[in-house]
């Protein structure tokens, strides 16, 4: 894990932009998996002209189900990036319910993991000033994300205006190769000195999670310890 402190938010997104593109030119002749979290950490991504990989397969961290493209992550993902190529599409299918989505994300997911053994997964994550991180949102059943690689549940309305999610689980991140952590406002500096302490529940504080991943990179204009 490596903290990357800068003053401004143009400063993050530049350098976020270049970290990123540095990932898919080092691992240009292997399949990579990209995953991509909604909020705050798409806000670098206009400054990537295209996610140019011959062999990336893209897709979200996390879903908001819902037909309405200004709601649903995918639909806002593929407005702000052009990308062409193979994709796991999380748009809800003609009456596909919410558990039936998250089956089919899970098994979209496990299924390029078989395919790719040798292939990449990395992943863009935000953290919330509840803590959460993906989809996940405290207060949480910590052993409900630890099942499957996706997860389909709903929040309680006073929690979220979104209530209907589908995640990625804390077992999926645990698998995730390279994830840059975007972190950037001043609402963003306590989630994340608390995601950072070594006594942190993950039932409080879900984006605590990155100390039990392979490579997290942070990227963020709040001065915190590390």
């Amino acid at each position: 894990m490596k903290l990357h402190y800068f003053s401004t938010t143009e400063e993050v997104n530049k350098q976020a932009a270049q970290y990123f593109e540095q990932l898919l030119l080092e691992y240009k002749d292997v399949p990579v998996l990209l995953l991509f979290s909604g909020g705050s950490a798409l806000n670098f991504l206009p400054l990537l002209v295209q996610v140019e990989h011959a062999r990336a397969t893209i897709g979200v961290l996390d879903e908001r189900w819902s037909q309405d493209s200004k709601i649903n992550n995918f639909a806002q993902l593929s407005q702000v990036l052009p990308f062409t190529g193979a994709v796991i599409d999380t748009r809800p299918r003609p009456n596909e319910s919410l558990t039936d989505l998250a089956t089919r994300f899970g098994v979209e997911l496990w299924r390029w993991r078989q395919l790719n053994p040798e292939g990449k997964i990395i992943i863009t994550q935000g953290i919330g000033p509840d803590g959460h991180t993906a989809g996940i949102i405290p207060p949480i059943n910590v052993q409900q994300f630890m099942r499957e690689w996706a997860v389909g549940y709903q929040l309680d309305s006073d929690l979220n205006p979104y209530t209907d999610r589908v995640t990625t689980s804390f077992n999926f991140l645990k698998e995730v190769d390279h994830s840059l952590l975007y972190a950037v406002g001043p609402e963003k500096k306590a989630p994340l000195e608390h995601a950072l302490r070594p006594d942190m529940d993950l039932r409080l504080c879900p984006a605590a999670i990155i100390q039990q991943m392979p490579d997290v990179q942070i990227f963020t204009d709040q001065e915190v310890a590390i």
